[in-house]
């Protein structure tokens, strides 16, 4: 699990769109959502990103490597 801070959350769901493997949103109760190319939770997603000023704290499980530390690099970038 990796926790990442997001400021440009359209760029980070569209590269997380195009994962091959899972993006695993976990939630404060230990449940998982695939974020990818779900429009009702990241439409969720937007709503809670508008109300903090812009910026997104996610609890992510990537189980694919090359996916992992492709949103990885985007994260550190991401400023």
């Amino acid at each position: 699990m990796i926790k990442l801070y997001i400021f440009n959350l359209e760029e980070f769901l569209c590269l997380a769109d195009r994962c091959s493997g899972p993006v695993n949103l976990l939630s404060e109760g230990g449940k998982s959502v695939d974020i990818r190319n779900s429009c009702s939770v990241q439409k969720n997603l937007f709503q809670e990103h508008r109300e903090n000023g812009g910026r997104l704290h996610l609890g992510l499980k990537i189980p694919n490597v090359k996916d992992y530390f492709r949103l990885v690099n985007f994260s550190i970038g991401d400023m």
